[in-house]
C-alpha cells in the first residue's frame, strides 16, 4: 500500500523469487525461504503552462516535479498594447494576479493559463455651452481600436466650431467624430460658439427710426436702443418682427436674448 505521494513498483526478492508487479501477490508453491520487498517510487507530477496569443511566458513551461516538491517561479509577459490579468488552472489551482507567479508545493499535476486582456483608454467627451452631444459620452476604447461616432448638436442659435482635447488629441472640424486608433486616455470637448444675429430696423409711412441699423448680436445679447420717431401728423404704434408678431409698443426699443435674425419695423398711424 503506497502512501500518499508515491506509488507501488514491483515486488523482488531471493532466494529464486521473480521480480512482479502483481498487487495484491500470493506466493504459490512455497519452496524456499524468501525475502520479498514491496518497492515504491515517489509520484512524478507535470505542471504545464500555456498562455494565449496576447503575451508569454518567461521561464519553464513545463515542469516535472515530485509529489511535495515544488514548481519554479514563471512569469507572464503581456504583448504590445495588453496587461496581464492573472492566472487559472486545472486540478485546485487557485486563480491569482501574482506575477511572477511563485513557486508552490505540487500534489497533482496541473494545466495553468497566463490570461491577459487588451490595454484599455478612456474617452470622455464633453460640450461647452451652446449644445450637446449624441452618441455615448464615456467610452472605454482598447488600445489601437477606435472610438464609437459621437456628434456635436448646436442649440438654436449656435454653430459648432470644433473639438478640442488632450494626450495627443488633434483638433479637428469632423463633425461626427470617430476617434480613429486609440493610443491615451483623453479628454475631448465639442465647442461651440454664438451665432451673429442680424437685427434691421426699419421704418415704414408716418415715421423714421434713430439708432444703428442693421445690428449684429450675438445669440443670447441685446441690440442697442433704436427709437420710432413719427412725422408731423402721425402717431407711433408699435414694432413688429418678420413674422409681423407685435414686439413693443413702446417707441424706445432694445431687444434682448436674441436668438435669431430678424426685420424689425416701426410702425405709425394718423
Amino acid at each position: 500500500m503506497p502512501n500518499t505521494g508515491y506509488h507501488s513498483v514491483n515486488w523482488t526478492g531471493d532466494n529464486g523469487f521473480v521480480t512482479t508487479k502483481a498487487n495484491p501477490l500470493t506466493l504459490t508453491a512455497v519452496n524456499a525461504n524468501q525475502n520479498i520487498t514491496a518497492n515504491f517510487e515517489i509520484d512524478l507530477y507535470t505542471i504545464t503552462y500555456l498562455t494565449g496569443i496576447y503575451g508569454h511566458i518567461k521561464g519553464m513551461t513545463v515542469q516535472i516535479v515530485k509529489y511535495g516538491g515544488n514548481t519554479t517561479a514563471v512569469t507572464a509577459v503581456p504583448n504590445t498594447g495588453y496587461h496581464f490579468v492573472n492566472w487559472t488552472g486545472t486540478n485546485g489551482f487557485v486563480a491569482t494576479m501574482a506575477n511572477p507567479l511563485p513557486s508552490a508545493r505540487v500534489t497533482a499535476s496541473q494545466t495553468v493559463y497566463a490570461n491577459f486582456a487588451p490595454d484599455t483608454d478612456t474617452l470622455r467627451f464633453f460640450t461647452s455651452a451652446g449644445g450637446a452631444i449624441k452618441g455615448t459620452a464615456l467610452q472605454y476604447v482598447p488600445t489601437g481600436r477606435n472610438s464609437t461616432q459621437v456628434t456635436a448638436i448646436p442649440n438654436t442659435g449656435f454653430s459648432f466650431v470644433n473639438w478640442t482635447g488632450n494626450n495627443g488629441f488633434v483638433t479637428t472640424l469632423l463633425n461626427p467624430l470617430t476617434v480613429i486608433l486609440v493610443k491615451a486616455s483623453q479628454n475631448i470637448t465639442a465647442n461651440f460658439a454664438p451665432n451673429k444675429n442680424t437685427l434691421n430696423f426699419a421704418d415704414s409711412t408716418g415715421g423714421t427710426v434713430k439708432g444703428t441699423t442693421p445690428q449684429y448680436v450675438l445669440t443670447g445679447g441685446a441690440s442697442t436702443q433704436v427709437t420710432a420717431t413719427p412725422n408731423s401728423g402721425y402717431h407711433f404704434v408699435n414694432w413688429t418682427d418678420t413674422n409681423n408678431k407685435v414686439v413693443s409698443t413702446s417707441a424706445s426699443l432694445t431687444l434682448t436674448k436674441v436668438m435669431a435674425s430678424q426685420k424689425v419695423t416701426a410702425h405709425f398711424s394718423r
